[in-house]
């Protein structure tokens, strides 16, 4: 059996060469403290309970879309925001009323049924789709509740419920509107009421 060469480091090198690795260890770990506290996210307070909760302790399939990441993505109405959401389907109808599907379960457009999947604006329930066409200029908060919510919202929500969150009015006089053009002379203008706090 033959042996091969021996190597030997001298001992000034071993230290240098432990010093420098335990320098990139302490750099690594420096690195993944200041990335775990990056990966905190902002809290999503959401009222699908009837009752501010945060989205994580809520027991219920929901998806909530702030007003803010609306404007950022040029969200305009419901039409737009639909795609973007899991198991819900929804279309304008030419009747007038708004066709909505939640994990397969609406109805359409007859004017004979309720619809199967209710909208609830600022807490009042309303039937009949009329805000598919609406814009989402003073909307704070879209949640998006998957699945019968007949205990907390009440009839003609077997296939689930949208809730809008209206903004609060400020105490100074508020209005906003938004123009936007494209091509082909293809040009849409949104406005707001405008708001003020008449009594607190």
């Amino acid at each position: 059996m033959k042996n091969g060469p021996v190597s030997v480091t001298p001992p000034g090198e071993f230290k240098q060469r432990s010093l420098i690795e335990a320098c990139a260890v302490a750099a690594l770990l420096g690195l993944t403290g200041n990335s775990l506290q990056a990966a905190v996210l902002e809290e999503v307070v959401v009222t699908a309970q009837k009752r501010e909760e945060s989205l994580q302790d809520v027991p219920i399939s929901i998806t909530a879309v702030t007003g803010n990441s609306l404007r950022a993505a040029g969200i305009a109405k419901m039409e737009d925001l639909a795609p973007s959401i899991p198991n819900f389907q929804f279309s304008e109808a030419v009747s007038g009323s708004d066709n909505m599907f939640m994990r397969g379960i609406g109805s359409g457009p007859n004017y004979g049924f309720e619809q199967a999947v209710g909208q609830v604006v600022d807490g009042f329930f309303f039937g009949r789709s009329r805000f598919g066409r609406a814009t989402f200029l003073d909307v704070e908060r879209v949640e998006v509740l998957k699945g019968p919510q007949g205990a907390l919202i009440g009839k003609n929500t077997s296939g689930g419920a949208i809730n809008f969150r209206q903004r609060r009015a400020r105490r100074r006089l508020y209005g906003r509107h938004v123009f936007s053009h494209g091509g082909h002379a293809q040009g849409r203008g949104r406005a707001g009421p405008a708001e003020f706090l008449i009594w607190s």
